[in-house]
């Protein structure tokens, strides 16, 4: 399996025609205001996310049948959702299967500054863990400085 978008935004939006427009896609650091009390952690944040990968159509991958997706900030892990995945082989020309998942996170809590990645899991038919890939990209969450 290979992670090959992980894409943190403001919005995204389900257009007509089955198509997904990102807004506000985030290059730099997730940079919060300081509080005037001091306390600003922890702190709840929102975002959406964008993330892709391609599963190959063999070996232990034959019987992969869903996969899930969990936010990682520092060593805390939240699981966002788990998805089927088609099992019936696309042509034999094709030697992987593309899946994306796109997801508004609403209220995840950041204990304190520090990186925030993508952790994919997939899974057999009977549950199993079968592979577990974190995003070779993470995103820095920091305070704005006074």
């Amino acid at each position: 399996m290979k992670i090959t978008d992980f894409i943190i935004c403001e919005d995204i939006r389900h257009e007509v025609g089955d198509q997904y427009s990102l807004m506000g896609i985030l290059e730099t650091p997730m940079v919060f205001s300081q509080e005037e009390n001091g306390e600003n952690w922890p702190r709840r944040i929102v975002f959406c996310m964008m993330v892709r990968v391609q599963i190959p159509q063999n070996g232990i991958y034959e019987s992969v049948s869903s996969l899930s997706v969990t936010i990682k900030i520092n060593k805390e892990e939240t699981l966002i959702g788990k998805q089927e995945i088609e099992t019936e082989k696309l042509s034999s020309k094709d030697s992987f299967i593309s899946s994306s998942a796109y997801a508004k996170i609403n209220n995840i809590e950041a204990k304190g500054p520090g990186q925030l990645s993508v952790i994919i899991r997939l899974y057999n038919s009977n549950n199993e863990l079968l592979e577990e890939q974190e995003s070779p990209r993470s995103f820095r969450i920091e305070l704005a400085e006074k």
